[in-house]
């Protein structure tokens, strides 16, 4: 029927005469992961952005009841790639991402591959999988591109989100997104976040 915007405010404030029909609505769950660049490269304001963003999305995701949050960060040696787990299910201690930062090399392949296995461990849902970065990895791009077509095929889709990229991230991307103004970032990756979930 036709909708009598000016007893919306009456219906807020609980108006016995105004009725409110309250349903709830159901939705598939998904997983989202947050992959954190914490290379050298990303000192500074990129360093800053990102764990804004990672701590944001963390605060309006982590409690969604059909939402599953995985946050990792990770940087490399010459020989050794680390990853640090910051959110995964069963574990999210509330002041992880406050030490998120930069710290040596990065092997974004690897990190990936590693990221997408551990969360398998726990769920085998669909995953939005972003992956912050300067696009700067110690690797050739056609090892990332790789290793994110591999990832993709077992539900997993990523999205590069990039920070000044040293690479063009089309290279090893299908799907990125490139930022020049930080402080910007967190608010529309939680944007895009939103309107993915919507859309499904």
């Amino acid at each position: 029927g036709m909708l009598d915007t000016g007893k919306l405010a009456e219906a807020f404030q609980g108006v016995p005469t105004v009725y409110v029909r309250q349903r709830e609505v159901k939705s598939d769950k998904i997983a989202v992961c947050i992959l954190l660049d914490e290379s050298g490269s990303m000192w500074g304001a990129g360093e800053q952005a990102a764990r804004d963003t990672a701590v944001l999305l963390n605060e309006a995701f982590g409690d969604i009841p059909n939402i599953d949050l995985y946050i990792y960060g990770h940087t490399a040696s010459r020989k050794t790639t680390s990853l640090f787990i910051y959110r995964e299910k069963g574990f999210h201690p509330k002041y992880a991402l406050g030490s998120t930062e930069s710290r040596a090399g990065n092997h974004d392949s690897i990190a990936i591959r590693e990221a997408a296995t551990r969360i398998r461990r726990f769920t085998t849902e669909q995953c939005l999988f972003f992956v912050i970065s300067d696009g700067a990895p110690n690797e050739s791009p056609e090892m990332v591109k790789k290793a994110v077509l591999d990832v993709s095929k077992n539900g997993f889709n990523l999205i590069a989100v990039s920070i000044d990229p040293y690479y063009d991230p089309e290279i090893m991307y299908e799907n990125n997104v490139v930022f020049t103004d930080l402080s910007s970032l967190a608010i529309s990756l939680g944007k895009m976040i939103k309107t993915t979930l919507l859309n499904r």
